[in-house]
């Protein structure tokens, strides 16, 4: 039958609940979750949805999941703007920290998952605060992925843990992957140089996990309440889903998001057919 066809492109599967079509099923063939589908994002921040022009402030960031899980600029933050990144002259990114700290914060609170993956694309102009966060929920209680203090380690920070932890460099774009699994009680910090094409490090640790019952507004690009703990870092994706990928998973997620960065292609326009 149609449906059987070996030649049948992914882009007419229907996937299953919380999956969504890879974003090049029209040149897949299969009609299988497996093949055509990737886990669905809780969260997925792109810079290239904002329509402002290049330098322009970034008051709000909305959510191109379809859970509306919009950011905006709270009262003490300061505004980031909008750029284009250093290594792709056509791929936006938001700029954090241009003349000290700057954040977005969730609109609402949201419950804290006890395992979570957040995917990502960023790179570190300078040194900010001496702690350095991507996204935050709270201080030493929940989760954070940041900087280990005064390095230029990125850490998988779950309560007050400094492992798993993996170092960069500075003017450099990379795909982070930190996950938290609640069951199997193991964090891990992946990352993923763009320019080389080369895992930098991949890390797994032991963790307490993430404790239950919390609700919680998510910062990006500092910490939730500390306005000395900031990042200097243009970021191009935050993506997170609210439950542990496994390692397939990820690893198909950083290939994508590290040929989204080097590529630019919303403004092209495709041949017939």
């Amino acid at each position: 039958s149609d449906d059987q066809c070996c030649d049948k492109a992914c882009s007419s599967h229907q996937c299953a609940s919380g999956f969504q079509l890879l974003p090049d099923a029209g040149s897949i063939r299969g009609s299988d979750d497996a093949t055509c589908c990737e886990p669905a994002p809780w969260l997925f921040l792109d810079a290239r949805s904002i329509t402002s022009s290049s330098g322009s402030d970034v008051s709000e960031w909305k959510d191109s999941s379809g859970r509306s899980n919009n950011f905006a600029v709270a009262s003490d933050c300061g505004t980031p703007k909008l750029g284009m990144a250093s290594w792709n002259s056509a791929l936006p990114v938001v700029r954090f920290g241009i003349s000290g700290q700057t954040c977005l914060k969730s609109e609402v609170a949201h419950s804290v998952p006890t395992s979570a993956t957040f995917v990502g694309v960023v790179s570190w102009r300078g040194d900010g605060g001496n702690w350095e966060p991507i996204a935050a929920v709270s201080h030493d209680r929940y989760w954070t992925v940041r900087m280990v203090y005064n390095t230029r380690e990125l850490n998988m920070h779950v309560r007050n843990e400094q492992v798993p932890r993996v170092g960069v460099e500075l003017s450099k774009p990379y795909v982070f992957a930190a996950r938290v699994d609640g069951t199997g009680k193991k964090s891990y910090m992946w990352i993923y140089d763009i320019e080389e094409g080369v895992w930098t490090g991949k890390q797994v640790y032991n963790t307490e996990g993430i404790p239950s019952g919390g609700k919680e507004v998510i910062t990006l690009a500092r910490a939730s309440a500390k306005t000395w703990e900031w990042a200097q870092m243009d970021m191009a994706i935050f993506s997170m889903w609210d439950k542990f990928l496994d390692d397939s998973a990820v690893t198909h997620l950083v290939v994508q998001y590290a040929a989204t960065a080097q590529q630019a292609c919303s403004s092209h326009q495709c041949a017939s057919g």
